[in-house]
């Protein structure tokens, strides 16, 4: 009998390196870029190419799923996630959609889309990039954000030098509030000193490091800034020499471990791994333990998970392209922060790096959990595993049943006729073995294809720099819609 209703066939794609691949779902792709990508230039790909493609998507999603969840996307990636350009960029493209049309809604959105005042001057140079005009509705909203600023805010936040300052941006919005009605009144904002001012002020080195343990002693550095500063706050105390650890504990140590801190400032446990990696041949014991300390406190979202897990981590040569162009971090280096993470998590566990070949590794939980950094310098290092990039290598040393496969990779394994098994098998073939197991796809590079069938119940492609994605694992086990159903709920329209 003739079927006319088929079943639909997932289409295929080839990677950079001539291998087969399956096409992303739409929705998966669209996600995984904005949970993960800085929209830079790439192994495989430049910065303009990522933003036209992630556009492309963005579109593709609108019509299915309608404007007001590209909103909510947008709004979780942002004050959920921390993801500032990418988000920015979908907050600038919802300006002009067509769809996006009804102004009470649209103006609420830009009202509440900003987590702080600079991302208004961001939003609107990308507008701008966009070649598109402000509308009336993300001008009100934004203007309705920019009245709810306290004095200190709007002088933090000047923006002098920038393409939008803040006075451009009173002025376009038409904000209006009593700390904007003082700025008019006495023609200057109110004075306030930030540490970026005072460590400039200094007239000498001695100035400069005295400025340094001060702004620490007081608590006036936030904790981005203290993590970025840490070698010039050790380079300050390079004098104290046997009092060094006694004043790390008193002043560093507790600031480095706040824990309201650490949620509030949205930082991403590879940012810690970074500041541990800016002094890593100079870093005091009592740091490190502040360091490790800070680690752990940032991964507490990360889910413990039933059943043995395997975590399989791309070493090749594409995966030592950096996270942004602002860090030297690369992507392994990403790679290896979450896979250390989940690995104190849960502590059934197997690590597989591979390359062109694959390795095992044994590293003991207890270990990871005292010093994660080392372990994480270790996982990285690519151990005779080649350039390439062979997914089959890596099933080839998994030799038992797991429950669950985190596959690390920017998915651009080598072309079929490299290797014998076509990396496409590879999963289907493991599991006609061992049983299904599921497979969470963590694609660090955003190109346009992945390894496992996206239309297989026990696929998961999802990646995040935050742990706040990690917790939702185990509910992916059991409901695929888990994560559309969260950022449904993160933002009223």
């Amino acid at each position: 009998m003739a079927r006319f209703n088929s079943v639909t066939q997932p289409k295929t794609v080839s990677s950079y390196e001539g291998a087969t691949l399956y096409e992303k779902d739409t929705l998966e792709e669209f996600l995984n870029f904005l949970f993960s990508s800085y929209l830079t230039d790439q192994f495989y790909e430049t910065k303009e190419e990522q933003l036209d493609r992630f556009l492309r998507l963005t579109h593709k999603v609108e019509r299915e799923y309608g404007p007001e969840f590209i909103a909510k996307a947008a709004y979780f990636a942002r004050n959920e996630l921390g993801m500032r350009s990418i988000s920015t960029l979908l907050a600038a493209d919802l300006n002009s959609s067509n769809g996006f049309q009804k102004e009470t809604t649209k103006r609420k959105f830009f009202a509440e889309f900003p987590h702080r005042p600079d991302d208004v001057a961001e939003l609107f140079a990308a507008i701008d990039m966009l070649k598109n005009k402000r509308s009336h509705a993300t001008v009100r909203g934004c203007g309705d954000y920019i009245s709810s600023l306290n004095g200190y805010q709007l002088a933090k936040y000047k923006l002098i030098g920038h393409e939008y300052n803040i006075y451009d941006l009173i002025r376009i919005t038409h904000a209006h509030s009593a700390a904007i009605d003082k700025i008019y009144e006495t023609g200057s904002f109110e004075d306030i000193d930030t540490w970026e001012r005072k460590i400039s002020m200094a007239s000498s080195d001695e100035e400069r490091d005295n400025e340094w343990i001060r702004l620490v002693e007081d608590h006036s550095l936030g904790l981005l800034a203290l993590l970025r500063n840490l070698r010039n706050i050790l380079s300050a105390l390079s004098s104290y020499e046997e009092n060094l650890s006694s004043w790390i504990m008193d002043n560093l140590y507790p600031q480095l471990t706040n824990e309201q801190a650490i949620r509030k400032s949205l930082v991403f446990p590879y940012q810690i791994y970074a500041a541990y990696a800016a002094i890593r041949d100079e870093i005091p014991p009592a740091l490190l333990d502040a360091l490790c300390r800070a680690f752990e406190i940032s991964i507490q979202n990360m889910p413990e998970m039933e059943g043995k897990s395997a975590f399989f981590l791309d070493v090749s040569g594409s995966m030592n392209d950096t996270i942004s162009p602002k860090s030297n971090i690369t992507l392994k280096e990403v790679g290896a922060v979450y896979a250390a993470a989940m690995m104190i998590k849960n502590p059934n566990n197997i690590f597989i790096k591979f390359g062109t070949y694959a390795k095992q590794c044994n590293y003991q939980r207890s270990i990871i959990t005292l010093n994660p950094f080392s372990i994480i310098d270790k996982m990285i290092n690519t151990e005779n595993c080649g350039c390439g990039t062979s997914v089959s290598s890596a099933f080839t040393e998994l030799n038992e049943s797991v429950s669950r496969i985190f596959l690390i990779s920017d998915q651009q394994t080598m072309g079929d006729n490299w290797y014998t098994t076509p990396a496409i098998d590879n999963y289907n073939k493991y599991c006609s073995i061992y049983g299904d197991a599921h497979i969470y796809s963590f694609d660090l590079g955003n190109y346009h294809g992945q390894y496992a069938n996206p239309h297989n119940p026990y696929v998961h492609l999802i990646t995040g720099l935050n742990d706040k994605i990690f917790k939702i694992l185990p509910y992916l086990e059991k409901n695929r819609d888990v994560l559309v159903n969260l950022i449904n709920l993160s933002f009223s329209c």
